[in-house]
């Protein structure tokens, strides 16, 4: 059963909202993507990446594309070429669950975190009003 959780992103499957952002920006870029936390100061690799093979990232951009023209993102769909990704952290009771949304529109990538929304819809929402605060 962990097995399948797992690879659903369920169960133990543990992300931030900072790693959420880094994996949208690798999908948007087609590239490993290494930030910079500080602007003076450049940013070492210990271990680097690699982002998936084309072929996956254009599935993978169309999929997300769909969760905003006719999935669980729609709220977004009138704010450009917006693309992401909804989804719950269950808990215990599952209308406390955390909400998040991490997507990506030209060169900005981002993720949202709702802890306790009992959905992605609050997430989704945030995600709009920081986009519709953007030029473009």
């Amino acid at each position: 059963m962990q097995r399948l959780e797992d690879g659903i992103g369920q169960g133990r499957v543990q992300a931030s909202p900072f790693g959420l952002a880094l994996m949208t920006a690798t999908v948007a870029s087609g590239r490993a993507v290494t930030p910079r936390l500080w602007r003076d100061l450049g940013t070492t690799v210990v271990t680097g990446y690699e982002p998936p093979p084309a072929a996956v990232l254009a599935d993978v951009r169309g999929m997300m594309r769909e969760a905003v023209t006719g999935g669980t993102a729609t709220a977004l769909a009138g704010l450009g070429d917006v693309r992401g990704k909804t989804g719950t952290a269950q808990l215990a009771d599952p209308a406390q669950a955390h909400g998040w949304f991490a997507g990506y529109r030209g060169d900005v990538a981002f993720a949202v975190l709702v802890e306790r929304a009992g959905s992605a819809g609050p997430a989704v929402r945030a995600a709009g009003t920081f986009l519709g605060g953007l030029p473009g």
